[in-house]
């Protein structure tokens, strides 16, 4: 056998055996950011080693939609609208004109706030500093509301939903069954 062919066994003999030993370091893999939308800016996101992460949401009279399911969001700021479309979402509110709910299991508290459009079951919403909202409509079941002031108008089409009020209510529209409205004085 000529040298030529025994080196060229050997080195094809080495290249083989050392193309299994060759490790490639790759970048840790982000996480994915949640959808946030409208002019909306996703602030830090705090992980406490946990499964829950604390989303902060700045909003300046616009529109922001929350969709990510199991995250704490705080929104600070003046907004337009806020549209919860994620499950089991705890949300703290500043400020919100219209707060639309599309989403199951979620607990919203929020100081001001001008009206509620909730189509979803199981979800709890606290004003806390509102004095007067302007209406209620709320499609689905077992929904609880308590508003600290006056409500103009509430429209129900579901059943065993509660709305609890601190002042007057205007108008309401109940077509469900076993609805609840009551002042909490």
């Amino acid at each position: 056998m000529s040298r030529t062919l025994v080196a060229a066994s050997i080195a094809l003999v080495l290249a083989a055996s050392l193309s299994g030993c060759i490790t490639v370091q790759l970048p840790p893999e982000a996480p994915e950011a949640p959808r946030v939308t409208n002019g909306a800016t996703p602030g830090p996101t705090n992980n406490n080693n946990d499964d829950d992460s604390t989303e902060e949401v700045l909003c300046i009279e616009d529109d922001v939609v929350l969709n990510m399911p199991n995250v704490d969001y705080v929104v600070t700021g003046d907004c337009r609208t806020v549209t919860i479309e994620g499950a089991e979402v705890e949300v703290r509110i500043e400020t919100v004109a219209s707060l639309v709910i599309r989403g199951d299991n979620n607990d919203v508290e929020v100081a001001e706030l001008g009206s509620i459009l909730i189509n979803g079951q199981d979800n709890e919403i606290e004003a806390t500093r509102t004095t007067d909202l302007g209406k209620i409509e709320i499609s689905g079941n077992n929904n609880d509301i308590d508003a600290s002031g006056s409500i103009g108008t509430v429209t129900v089409n579901g059943s065993d939903n509660e709305v609890d009020y601190r002042g007057a209510i205007g108008r309401i529209s109940d077509n469900g069954s076993n609805n609840k409205f009551g002042s909490a004085n």
